[in-house]
């Protein structure tokens, strides 16, 4: 390990000794105590990434419906003007 890195708790990111089994920020269990900074950076990287996939699900979404109810207010407005 880089000794410019320390060693955080994989869910506040709260320093933590080598060998805790649990936070004392957060108190969360500590199973796996060689998180370092850089494996908290790629955590988080991966969490931005969701994060933009889901922004984009949503605007796809929204956009669908909004097409969805024009096609059927298109069907039944020109449904209407035949009769």
């Amino acid at each position: 390990m880089n000794s410019s890195e320390s060693w955080k708790c994989p869910f506040c990111g709260a320093n933590v000794n080598p060998g805790d089994q649990v936070c004392m920020h957060c108190g969360g269990a500590i199973h796996n105590t060689n998180v370092t900074i850089s494996d908290l950076r790629s955590h988080e990287n991966s969490g931005l990434n969701q994060k933009k996939k889901n922004k984009w699900f949503l605007v796809f979404t929204i956009f669908s419906v909004f097409v969805c109810i024009l096609v059927i207010f298109s069907i039944v407005w020109f449904g209407i003007l035949k009769r």
